[in-house]
């Protein structure tokens, strides 16, 4: 999806004045120009509590928050974190920054959110601090900062997600008209010519509907499909400078192709937010390293008896699109597991998408043997230390499809008989006075993540 609302905060407005003032309208005009609803302009006092607050309540509203003021007192990043419920943190990198550039620095001038991270530009002489699309401007030097780094993110946030297939069909007298006859009205089709196949590439915003336009066509009596390729070119190799985390991940997976091989390797995936973010990693970088790799990703997916049905078609949706073989096991993971290994016993790797703040995994280790007394195989788990906001970035940045749930207020899934959504997410609607819930990507408190989950029972 697309982002599509942004709010800017001065924190103090003594130093919006003359050409800063002109600067800021400018930011402001851009903002309209990118074609983000500029929810909001707020001028607060530099004060924690009072900027805390208004973050929160903007968050109910606003998909980008923009904060410029002054940095040297601590007081904005006090703000964020407040607000965030993180704590503060020295950042080794903004120290470094900010020596270089005056000698020395301040404690509270280089105390971050933890989970905060720095955006710079070789064009620009401070960095941006972004965490969960919350963005910190120095007011000495926004103008700089905002079109020098935080533009090119505000573009690709706001940029519509396009899903290419290339699907290969037998080629005779009669495939493009009987291809024609599925199309949908949002998918555009182009059609080419390679060694006797017919390439069908069809194109479209919406996930759903490729997804369905590629099952007719793999159902049809009269279209002999050959096969397909994702050939989107959203891919996050083309980021590693930009996203540290996506770098170490990738690394974690490539060294899990190269000790153990393609073909030995599996994913654990039930369409949760986090396999998703892994599996997208897992098949771009397959692309890339394994170009001729022509064969099915295999795919684990242990399904609770009273799973949501969105789960469901959204795992039958990946199993189109990224041309998976979907193996679906009713029961307890350790029994599906075992199940696995007897059917392949060439298997000796499974990639996981557990998080450290998962249950019985914040000792974990990236690379770890399952338990004596479990079906013996190297889990994996690569995106072991990102945070909620990271996994959503990730989602949001890369237009990566993932589970409607998520858009109804569901932060983290289990089945349909423990899980409600995220009370944390309600909100009341001012103009009708009607409760409803924010999607999972905006909410600020990480820690709140499995609100929700494991409740003892819900009545159907």
């Amino acid at each position: 999806m697309s982002l599509k609302s942004a709010a800017v905060l001065t924190v103090s407005d003594l130093y919006l004045q003359g050409k800063q003032e002109q600067s800021f309208n400018l930011i402001l005009e851009d903002l309209n120009g990118l074609d983000y609803e500029v929810e909001k302009y707020v001028c607060v006092c530099e004060n924690k509590e009072n900027l805390a607050q208004e973050i929160q309540l903007l968050s109910q509203t606003t998909d980008i928050i923009i904060v410029i003021g002054l940095l040297e007192t601590g007081c904005i990043y006090k703000g964020v974190a407040l607000a965030l419920s993180q704590e503060l943190g020295e950042n080794d990198k903004l120290i470094n920054i900010i020596d270089r550039l005056k000698g020395s620095h301040k404690k509270e001038e280089v105390s971050l959110p933890l989970f905060a991270r720095l955006l710079t530009s070789e064009n620009a002489s401070f960095p941006v601090i972004e965490v969960s699309r919350i963005y910190v401007l120095n007011v000495n030097c926004f103008e700089e900062l905002y079109f020098n780094i935080l533009k090119s993110y505000l573009v690709q946030y706001k940029r519509k997600p396009t899903f290419t297939k290339a699907i290969y069909i037998q080629l005779n007298g009669n495939t493009k008209q009987n291809v024609l006859k599925h199309k949908g009205c949002s998918t555009e089709i182009t059609f080419s010519e390679d060694n006797s196949r017919l390439v069908c590439t069809a194109t479209s915003n919406n996930f759903s509907d490729i997804v369905e336009f590629e099952q007719k066509l793999r159902n049809s009596p009269n279209i002999p499909y050959l096969g397909s390729c994702d050939s989107s070119c959203e891919n996050p190799l083309d980021y590693l400078n930009t996203k540290e985390n996506v770098q170490q991940t990738l690394q974690y997976i490539e060294e899990s192709l190269t000790t153990y091989g393609t073909e030995n390797i599996f994913l654990s995936f039930n369409g949760g937010k986090d396999c998703t973010v892994l599996l997208h990693l897992f098949v771009n970088l397959l692309k890339l390293k394994f170009p001729h790799y022509d064969q099915k990703i295999f795919c684990l997916y242990v399904r609770s008896e009273n799973a949501f049905p969105e789960q469901d078609v959204f795992i039958r949706e990946c199993g189109v699109f990224y041309n998976l073989e979907v193996l679906t096991i009713v029961g307890s993971i350790k029994d599906a597991l075992h199940q696995v290994l007897e059917d392949r016993p060439n298997f000796k790797a499974c990639l996981m998408g557990t998080r450290r703040t998962d249950p019985y995994s914040s000792n974990l280790s990236v690379f770890q043997m399952t338990d004596v007394n479990w079906p013996q195989i190297m889990r994996v788990s690569p995106i072991l230390d990102w945070h909620y906001s990271e996994i959503w970035d990730y989602l949001l940045y890369y237009k990566v499809p993932y589970c409607k749930l998520y858009d109804l207020g569901y932060t983290s899934l289990g089945n349909s008989l423990n899980t409600i959504k995220n009370p944390c997410l309600k909100y009341t609607q001012c103009s009708t006075s009607k409760e409803n819930y924010l999607p999972a990507y905006r909410m600020l408190n990480e820690v709140k993540e499995r609100s929700g989950r494991n409740i003892q029972h819900i009545q159907k």
